[in-house]
């Protein structure tokens, strides 16, 4: 650790699940909820690997790799109404889901959030999913929340960090960016960003490092670190 404060970058986006919050084994259930309904199941790496793509894309591609289970019933919807899958998935999440923060989220966001930095959410969850699941209090620190039903293309595309940056009113490239997923720090590359931060949360470094993440670290308590104090984890020290 540096002795001196480091600079305090212009804006900085999180994304949401698997980064703030510990919610993909809930994401998963609730998939396979809405699968088991048109008679299908997945296996479970079938959808992590997904993460943060476009819930219609999660659909697309989890029914054409799921396998059959019984009983189907007869009077569910056609197995390729997708915009329906997710409406089913939706509810399924919302019904089932308990809120959990990785430690260290709260302190720092309240941390940022109090010392006047711009920060934002960029998340594949659709903005009424999210604001039934996601406490208000926890949300009202952030500047900009931009969901995957505000832009057209999902992670990896540039398009979410780039309206994310947009909305939090910060050029991308004045932002760091905190990831969790490959498909969400090959989007924060994409779009410019200042820097992207991954976070070892789901997945290991290297599979971060190799979808162009600039910084590793464990857990929020080390990004807070580099944050406020120029840690000196780089990609090229891990």
């Amino acid at each position: 650790m540096q002795s001196e404060i480091n600079p305090l970058p212009s804006g900085i986006l999180f994304d949401l699940d698997g980064t703030l919050i510990q919610s993909l084994e809930q994401h998963c259930a609730a998939w396979k909820h809405a699968l088991a309904e048109i008679g299908l199941s997945f296996n479970d790496s079938d959808y992590y690997v997904l993460e943060g793509a476009p819930l219609l894309d999660i659909a697309r591609t989890l029914v054409a790799k799921g396998f059959s289970v019984t009983p189907v019933k007869n009077d569910l919807p056609p197995i390729h109404d997708y915009v329906k899958l997710v409406e089913n998935k939706k509810r399924a999440y919302v019904a089932s889901h308990r809120n959990t923060f990785y430690p260290f989220v709260e302190a720092l966001v309240k941390s940022l959030h109090d010392q006047h930095i711009p920060i934002g959410i960029v998340t594949a969850s659709h903005g009424d999913q999210l604001r039934a699941t996601v406490p208000a209090e926890f949300l009202a620190h952030f500047s900009a929340i931009c969901t995957g039903d505000q832009f057209k293309n999902g992670k990896p595309h540039p398009e979410p960090y780039l309206t994310g940056a947009k909305i939090l009113g910060i050029p991308i490239r004045q932002c760091i960016v905190v990831e969790n997923a490959p498909f969400g720090v090959r989007s924060a590359k994409a779009a410019e960003c200042q820097s992207c931060i991954g976070v070892t949360s789901t997945v290991d470094s290297s599979q971060l490092l190799a979808a162009g993440a600039d910084f590793i670290a464990r857990d929020m308590d080390e990004v807070r670190n580099y944050l406020f104090f120029g840690s000196e984890v780089s990609s090229q020290s891990r």
